[in-house]
């Protein structure tokens, strides 16, 4: 709730009185709740008397008096604009002839002070004095014999302006700057940027960015925006100062700076000889492409903010990813976007479809889960799509089952299914022949499929313990090939699957299982936490907390080296806040639908104006 809400719920009051013969009338409103100094007032109104009405405005220790003349259907409206250092409130009277065609009460104006004139003693000589309201109220009880006067009270407040979050700004990034007001819509207010902050003491200060934005009537209140690049900008602090129609007032000055974008990775995908890393803490809407054996960085813009629930998937030839569509916060509505590495260009997949999230990719094929927006009820599918022929389908699901984390390799898809019972299973779907089979049994908890070779491994609780099986579709029974009493999901290349574990809290494992023999052995051993361990070929990567910030670590399995991947020339190395790191794929996450925001300021405003409806009482 802004200013003119809260002083707007005390202040605002519209009370009508009338004596008047049976069948008679007079109405009128004004068109605003409160008003900014220097915005325009408007009443209406209409009665079914002859000879007009007077409206009487009182403010700042002045009284005016206007007669209008009614159109053939009653109707009026008279119109004010209130001075740029008006503040209080305006307290109008508007008054008819009365039955005799004649005001009880009138004005009259000498240029100088001016004098209310009513029978029996009730007028008075006006001096800018406060108290004319009231004094002017007791005349009209008094003394307004038969005519009708409806008073209307209308808050006045200088004008102001805010400026919204953020206080920090990446540089490079084209943002919109924007706030509310209480000023008009249709007022142009001028900005400047200049460089130093609050205590730069620079004078005088270098001009970066100016222009003009008008304010618009938007949802709960008015607004004003302008888009800023901030590449053209030298990063530091800077003031943003919002100057008013007239270039008369200061309306607000605020402090903001321009950072470069934190190297402070966050999470990995790996495939041939690229890797890509994201940060949503500093970066949502950027993805950064590595070619490992030179270092060599291609920062891939994601053309919206980056959804949080869903990593990004590399195969040798593509990198996808899931952003937030323009009305997120309102719908959960996601776009799923491949980016072709050999071209450069970007392909959005899914045109806004409900949530598509948990994506994976192999040579041209990705598959994702999304919302199934032809269902009655709330419904989730796995959805293929090969990049190659332009061609997806939806596969086969049963219902009752619930699909999450679909994975892919090879022409085989896996997914794991939840029945919403505490029982899962997992599911191996192949492209080639159509055939769909159940990997896994249907009790108990079943979950992190992975694919590669043609092995599919997967996840089964197992008391306190998780138990690691694995399967070739179509030619054995399931397998238990190791136990691990932390799971937080499988990555797989070349029929290597890689899992992190935890041990007491202290100890950080991470675990290789080859499928080709069956054996399980350790590769590393840490009393540091990392997360996100990816594998490709015979390099495994995972992001390793280090002195001040998050670093991407390798390790080669064939010589046993560890390196560090060194960060990218063009980003900010300075040390970076600690940045979370959760677990993105899991069912619980991945499936968070967006909840829409609470109506806030839209709410409040229907409040204000529903207690400023004017209402008659006869007297």
């Amino acid at each position: 709730m802004n200013r003119i809400e809260k002083l707007g719920l005390l202040w605002i009051a519209a009370v009508f009185w009338m004596v008047a013969p049976a069948g008679a009338y007079l109405e009128a409103g004004a068109d605003t709740v409160a008003l900014a100094a220097g915005d325009t007032l408007t009443v209406t109104g209409q009665t079914d008397r002859e000879g007009g009405v007077w409206v009487w405005a009182v403010t700042g220790g002045t009284i005016t008096c206007d007669h209008l003349e009614t159109g053939q259907d009653g109707r009026f409206s008279w119109t004010v604009e209130s001075t740029r250092d008006a503040e209080g409130s305006y307290t109008l009277f508007v008054q008819d002839a009365g039955e005799d065609r004649n005001p009880a009460v009138t004005f009259r104006n000498d240029g100088e002070r001016g004098e209310v004139i009513a029978p029996e003693g009730a007028g008075f000589l006006v001096w800018a004095m406060p108290g004319l309201a009231g004094r002017l109220t007791g005349t009209f009880e008094n003394g307004k014999g038969d005519d009708d006067v409806v008073r209307l009270v209308v808050p006045v407040y200088p004008p102001w302006a805010d400026v919204d979050a953020p206080v920090v700004w990446e540089h490079g990034e084209t943002i919109t700057v924007s706030g509310t007001t209480n000023l008009a819509p249709g007022t142009v207010l001028t900005y400047e940027l200049t460089e130093g902050g609050l205590e730069a003491g620079t004078d005088p200060a270098r001009l970066v960015a100016e222009g003009e934005t008008t304010v618009e009537a938007g949802y709960g209140g008015r607004t004003w925006s302008f888009v800023l690049d901030t590449g053209r900008l030298d990063t530091g602090d800077h003031l943003l100062t919002l100057i008013d129609q007239e270039q008369s007032r200061i309306l607000a000055t605020v402090e903001r700076t321009v950072q470069g974008q934190e190297y402070n990775p966050a999470f990995l995908a790996f495939a041939g000889d690229r890797l890509v890393w994201t940060n949503l803490a500093t970066d949502p809407d950027h993805l950064y492409l590595v070619a490992v054996e030179d270092g060599s960085t291609t920062q891939v813009d994601a053309g919206t903010a980056l959804d949080p629930h869903s990593p990004p998937a590399l195969s040798a030839g593509h990198l996808v990813w899931v952003g937030k569509a323009e009305n997120y916060s309102s719908s959960g509505r996601t776009n799923l976007f491949a980016y072709t590495i050999a071209t450069g260009e970007t392909t959005d997949l899914t045109e806004s479809k409900r949530g598509p999230r948990m994506p994976a990719v192999d040579g041209d094929l990705v598959v994702w889960k999304e919302r199934d927006d032809q269902a009655l009820t709330y419904s989730l599918r796995i959805v293929g799509y090969d990049l190659g022929t332009g061609t997806g389908e939806a596969y086969p699901s049963e219902e009752g089952w619930t699909p999450y984390n679909p994975r892919t390799s090879g022409g085989l898809v896996v997914w794991e299914e939840q029945d919403g019972k505490g029982n899962g299973r997992v599911v191996a779907y192949d492209t080639m022949t159509g055939k769909m089979e159940h990997l896994s049994a249907e009790t108990g908890w079943h979950g992190w499929p992975a694919v590669s070779e043609g092995y599919g491994v997967w996840a089964e609780r197992a008391g306190d313990e998780y138990a690691v099986m694995m399967r070739v579709p179509g030619n054995d029974q399931p397998r238990e090939v190791a136990r691990t009493p932390d799971h937080l999901g499988f990555q797989a290349d070349g029929g290597r699957f890689i899992w992190q574990e935890k041990e007491d809290g202290k100890m950080y494992h991470l675990r290789m299982l080859d499928a080709r023999d069956g054996e399980v052995r350790t590769l590393l051993s840490k009393e540091c936490p990392f997360t996100s361990p990816t594998i490709s070929g015979d390099r495994v990567a995972w992001i390793e907390r280090g002195k001040d910030r998050n670093e991407i670590k390798m390790y080669n399995l064939t010589t046993g080296e560890e390196t560090i991947l060194s960060a990218p020339e063009f980003l900010n190395r300075s040390a970076a806040a600690e940045t979370e790191i959760g677990r993105p794929d899991t069912p619980a996450s991945g499936d968070t639908e967006a909840v829409p925001g609470s109506p806030g300021f839209g709410a409040a405003a229907a409040l204000v104006a529903l207690l400023s409806l004017a209402w008659t009482v006869r007297r």
